[in-house]
This record gives structure tokens, sequence and C-alpha cells, in this order.
């Protein structure tokens, strides 16, 4: 070969080296400017070869293998959108801003609706649960001493059923064989007030309302008829010491052979002679011998210095009499105050007799249904 085909040669193969580095200054030169064109991830990615995976890698995988997620336009142009707006790079229009509160307050609304409907059908079952215990408490408790097994209620119910006959009989009596019979009829419930007094039957506010109170029109009712009980075991009470008093009286007449010794001696006043009567204290069961025939020791009311007195000198009085005359006095006073006290019983117990209608609120209260509630 000639050296003119050598050099022919060599230019052939030389000729796509200038060209490249002609564009390699190309490239350069577009940087300088701006204008050349960054490849972008992706492309760089899709002109890049791709591994075909082997028979064996196939079936290889490993927990710690990473997952593509391939993210979709619609949520990136959405997210976009939330960041311009946090951002503050766009405004959100007035008409979105309104949705949202009025969206707001109608979950508010229906959030306190709810709560209130719920509050108001808790109450409603607490109600309930109140009703039965107070209905429980009136019908079960007992006055708790010792030997009583009478429930309270049914001991207080007898007790004013007795007053309002006592006080009717009085009232209607028409002749003087009826108002015999009332008074012996009233003399009756005298004891039955002492025995009431024993019982010591009633109830307490704290034992109805052992906590808050629910039913306001229930309550109100409830708490009238615990105060009439109570006013109704005071106004007995007196009337039990009333009986007490009555029992001491007519304790007196009861003795038989009141009698009571006086010191006879003669006096003279104003130059005329009289009999002189002091009341003493003989001990006649041991007499002596005197001057004068048998004497007894003797000592006036009141004094400690006694003497010894002839048997002539000392009259003997039975004052059964007299005794039964005063008491029959102090009974009468007695009844008097006692019929003006058996007034004032008679309103209590017309008081109580009102627990019927109490009974049948509590009742239908008690046995409603109770209401779904999440509290």
């Amino acid at each position: 070969m000639s050296d003119q085909d050598r050099r022919d040669e060599a230019g052939k193969e030389s000729a796509p080296a200038q060209g490249g580095g002609d564009q390699a200054r190309l490239d350069d030169l577009k940087a300088k400017l701006g204008i050349a064109r960054k490849a972008k991830p992706a492309e760089a990615a899709a002109g890049a070869p791709v591994k075909k995976p082997t028979a064996a890698e196939d079936f290889s995988f490993t927990l710690n293998q990473p997952v593509a997620v391939q993210v979709g336009e619609a949520q990136q142009e959405e997210t976009s959108e939330i960041r311009r707006i946090l951002s503050g790079k766009e405004k959100v229009g007035l008409k979105t801003i309104l949705v949202f509160v009025v969206a707001g307050l109608v979950v508010a609304g229906f959030g306190l609706y709810f709560g209130k409907v719920m509050k108001e059908r808790s109450l409603e079952n607490y109600k309930i649960k109140e009703a039965a215990f107070i209905l429980d408490y009136f019908e079960t408790s007992k006055p708790g001493l010792p030997g009583i097994e009478e429930p309270s209620l049914r001991i207080i119910e007898a007790h004013a059923a007795e007053a309002l006959a006592v006080f009717q009989a009085l009232n209607k009596a028409a002749d003087d064989m009826a108002a015999a019979k009332a008074e012996e009829r009233l003399l009756g419930f005298m004891k039955a007030c002492q025995e009431y007094r024993k019982k010591q039957a009633g109830f307490s506010f704290d034992g109805a309302f052992p906590g808050v109170i629910f039913n306001q029109e229930i309550a109100s009712q409830v708490v009238a008829f615990i105060t009439a009980v109570q006013r109704l075991y005071d106004e007995t009470a007196i009337m039990a010491l009333e009986a007490d008093t009555y029992d001491h009286v007519g304790g007196l007449e009861e003795k038989e052979g009141l009698q009571q010794t006086f010191l006879v001696e003669p006096e003279e006043k104003d130059g005329k002679k009289t009999l002189k009567f002091s009341w003493v204290r003989a001990d006649t069961d041991a007499p002596r011998d005197g001057a004068n025939g048998q004497e007894f020791a003797v000592a006036p009311l009141g004094e400690q210095r006694g003497f010894w007195a002839p048997a002539s000198s000392l009259v003997q009085f039975d004052i059964g009499p007299i005794a039964r005359t005063k008491s029959g006095k102090y009974k009468d006073a007695i009844q008097k105050r006692v019929r003006g006290r058996l007034s004032a019983i008679k309103q209590l117990a017309d008081q109580i007799d009102t627990y019927k209608g109490l009974k049948d609120k509590l009742e239908k209260v008690a046995k409603r249904n109770p209401m779904f509630t999440i509290f």
C-alpha cells in the first residue's frame, strides 16, 4: 500500500472522532449560554439499560425490599394545590371559607343537640331509679327498734286514721251518751299516743334523698309528706306527755284509805275559844304510855323536830273525796288541752292521707322503661 493510500484511510477513521469533538464543543458552548437542557431523571432512567432478572432472581424476595409506589397525577396536583393554599401562595375564596364555616356550625350544632338528647335521656333514667328507691324506702323501712317488725308506714297510717276517727266522733256526738263514748275513745287514743311515742316511726329527708334530687315535682311532694310525718310525731309526743300527767293524777284516786293525821289543839283568838288543826306526820305504829294516856310521836309537815302528842289530840281524815275532786278538775283541764291538740293532729293526718296519690305517681314513674343513652 502506498503512502497516499495510508493517509486516506487514516482520514476516514479520524473523521468521526473529529465530529465527536465538534459536538462536545457545541454542547459546552450551549451550556455556557444557558441553552443546554439537562436530562430529566425519568429520561435518564429510560435511557439506562434494563437488567432482565434471571430465573433464580424471579423467586428471590426479602422483607426489606423497597416497594415502589406510583403517585397519580391527580394526587400530585391535589397535594400541590393544598401546599400552595397552606403556604399562602394561593388565596382561598370567600365561598370556600363560608362552606367550611357552615359545615363546622352544622357539625357543632348536631353535637350539641345529640349531647342534649343524651343528657335528657340520662336524666329520665335517673328519675326512674329515684322513684323506685323512694317508693321502696316508704314501703319497707322499719323503726329499727328491737321487737318492732312492722313497717313504719303502716304504723303511721294507722295512727293517723285513728286520730281522724276520734276527731269525728267528738264532733258528731249528738247526746250525752255519744259524748261519753267519744270521751272514752279519746282516752284510749291518749294511751295509743304513748305507744306511738315508744315505736318512733318516721322518715327522714336523708333517707329518701341520699344524693342529688332529679325529679323536682315529686321531690316537693315527698318533702311535704315527710314533714307532715315528723310533725305528727312531735304533736303525738306532746299528747303522750298529757297522758302521762293524766295517769299520775288518776293514781291518787286509786289509793285506798287516804288517811291524813291532824293535831287538834284548843286556841283562843279575839276572846273566843276555837280549835286549831295542824297537819302532822304521826308514827301510829309505835305508841307509848303517857301521863294522860297513850301518846304518839308526831312532827308538823315541813319540820324535822317532833314531839309526843296524846291520842285524844290526834284526828285522822280520809282525804279520798278531796283527792277525787281535785283530780277531776285536773283531768278536765287535761282533756280540754288534749282536744285542742287533737285538732292539730287531725290536720297532719289529712296531709298524711295524701300519700295514696304520691304513691301512684311514684309507681307510674318507677314503671317506665329506661331509655337508651351513651352516658
